[in-house]
């Protein structure tokens, strides 16, 4: 049955649900910008184990287990994130500027990527490539090009 009265809202209701619908875009942002790092991290650390051509399932444990730490994410699908990066092309350029869009300022963070990316370079062999990568990303991520 629909009323005889009018529908009267406060402005306090319109405040709440115009504020409630932006919470709500914002945390979809926040979501699909949080997607975006995952997978630019995941194919930094990843990119190592691809132009190593490392074995991927003796790299995938540590990349689990680094993915796992930072973003939530199981092993199972930590581990074909990091198939599907190393079968398929990507532009790191692309992903190191998205985490320094992300980043900006926040060098502590960029540290803490950069930590993770040695831990990857040194749990197996070690090539000069390596390190002359390590460096190039290290000077992108801290604006020294």
């Amino acid at each position: 049955m629909i009323s005889d009265y009018p529908l009267y809202i406060s402005e306090n209701a319109i405040q709440y649900t115009k504020t409630k619908k932006v919470f709500t875009a914002k945390q979809k942002k926040g979501k699909a910008m949080e997607k975006k790092i995952k997978e630019s991290v995941g194919t930094l650390l990843a990119h190592i184990i691809k132009i190593d051509h490392r074995d991927i399932e003796k790299m995938a444990p540590l990349f689990c287990e680094i993915m796992g730490q930072d973003f939530q994410c199981s092993p199972e699908e930590a581990e074909a994130f990091l198939r599907r990066i190393v079968n398929e092309p990507y532009d790191l350029d692309a992903h190191i500027q998205i985490i320094n869009q992300a980043l900006r300022e926040d060098k502590l963070s960029k540290f803490h990527l950069l930590e993770q990316l040695n831990h990857v370079i040194y749990s197996d062999r070690i090539t000069p490539q390596d390190y002359e990568i390590f460096e190039e990303i290290k000077n992108r991520l801290f604006g020294r090009e």
